[in-house]
């Protein structure tokens, strides 16, 4: 499960199936979506769209990004 949650945080901008990540984590994806709101109290799509927007979040904070730039 870890090493999912770890593919989600360094490819969170790009495009993830609930299939490869339940594939990473060994597990089937009715029983990883299971298991990953068990741990995060999040399903892994929300998982992901929170990241982005700390990410974003971040970018215009430290960097002085604009909303255009964070959001693309």
């Amino acid at each position: 499960m870890t090493d999912a949650i770890h593919l989600l945080r360094e490819n969170f901008a790009a495009p993830l199936r609930i299939e490869q990540l339940a594939s990473v984590a060994h597990m089937s994806p009715s029983s990883f979506h299971q298991h990953f709101k068990q741990m995060t109290a999040m399903t892994p799509l929300q998982y992901q769209k929170n990241m982005r927007l700390l990410e974003a979040r971040r970018l215009m904070v430290s960097d002085g990004a604009s909303v255009a730039t964070a959001a693309y």
